[in-house]
């Protein structure tokens, strides 16, 4: 089967996420009970992933006795998949928005929301994965921004967060080395080049800077180069860990991979400048929406908020991301966004 071909299908399979977020939107119009269930069933699974991390971040095995393969980073239950902290940072706002759906306001409910946020940008801490603790920073503003009255509660509450998650960073060694000496050497920001060994042949993006990392930087230049041949529909779905060894687009001998490690690439390189624009203009549309808001010319509900949230996670244009059209990256997208419809559809009626 062609490239043609198989892109086709596979554009026809993804019709399934659109399905997929139909049917939450018609349970959760039909049901409002469901809120309620989530909220503790997510908030119940956010405790576990801490607690089962803290285990493995302590003694290198979890509850399950998976090892850790790469300690101090922790990956839970996710084995060698490390997606933990993609995971947390993807679901606490979800979690936050059905707090605010609900509204209970009890001392119980409180303190079990509060306990599960906490919980989360512990996990995505000692996760390892540096994408998702800056994503988890980013939870941190937008809820102090958008989600929570500013008083002196809230105020010592977000900054006691704020120097905790810090602190630790600081003051763990491990966890130092990975996310902020790795991050820096990465980028070329230090005199410690050991980290482009594998990557001589790529020269940086500007002086002794590389976008991301030198490997990063292939990706994107890889993914550039499919797109400048095929502007308007790509090379199909999935194509770039085909055509990333072909000599007319890599960027060098080490800039291939399974996708380009950002969705934006992804998809200039595989579905073209239309879908692109598709995305973008959603991305956009949101980022103006909550400057309204910030101005009071715009309303929200803090679920939508908080859902609003997620979906700029998702779309956060520089970042490095999975694929776009990874089935669980793809899930996560579709169901909050099913949440968000069903909710304004039973608000206007």
């Amino acid at each position: 089967m062609n490239q043609s071909s198989t892109s086709f299908w596979k554009s026809v399979a993804y019709i399934r996420f659109g399905l997929f977020y139909i049917a939450v939107q018609y349970f959760v119009e039909k049901n409002n009970n469901i809120f309620k269930y989530i909220f503790y069933f997510l908030g119940l699974i956010l405790i576990f992933l801490f607690l089962d991390s803290i285990l493995q971040f302590l003694t290198h095995s979890n509850l399950f006795g998976m090892v850790a393969i790469d300690h101090p980073r922790v990956s839970s239950i996710f084995g060698e998949e490390q997606i933990l902290g993609s995971y947390v940072v993807r679901f606490l706002p979800f979690f936050l928005a059905t707090y605010f759906i609900l509204n209970l306001k009890t001392y119980r409910t409180n303190f079990f929301m509060f306990l599960v946020f906490v919980s989360s940008i512990f996990v995505l801490i000692i996760s390892g994965e540096r994408m998702a603790f800056f994503y988890g920073l980013f939870v941190i503003f937008f809820t102090f921004i958008f989600l929570v009255k500013k008083n002196f509660t809230t105020i010592l509450l977000f900054l006691t967060i704020l120097f905790s998650s810090v602190s630790l960073i600081t003051f763990n060694e491990d966890l130092k080395k990975r996310i902020v000496n790795q991050t820096l050497n990465e980028f070329g920001l230090t005199e410690n080049k050991e980290h482009i060994i594998d990557y001589a042949v790529e020269k940086p993006f500007f002086n002794d800077v590389y976008l991301v990392s030198a490997a990063h930087q292939s990706y994107f230049k890889t993914a550039f180069n499919m797109f400048s041949d095929k502007p308007l529909i790509g090379h199909g779905i999935k194509s770039f860990r085909k055509y990333c060894s072909d000599v007319k687009f890599q960027a060098n001998v080490e800039s291939c991979a399974t996708h380009p490690h950002n969705i934006y690439l992804e998809i200039l390189s595989e579905t073209g400048f239309f879908t692109f624009s598709i995305v973008l203009s959603l991305f956009l549309y949101l980022s103006y929406n909550l400057l309204l808001y910030l101005f009071k010319k715009r309303s929200f509900h803090k679920y939508e908020l908080s859902l609003i949230c997620c979906f700029m996670i998702s779309l956060w244009p520089l970042a490095t991301t999975g694929s776009f059209f990874n089935n669980w990256l793809s899930m996560i997208f579709f169901y909050p966004l099913g949440f968000y419809l069903a909710k304004k559809h039973n608000l206007k009626k």
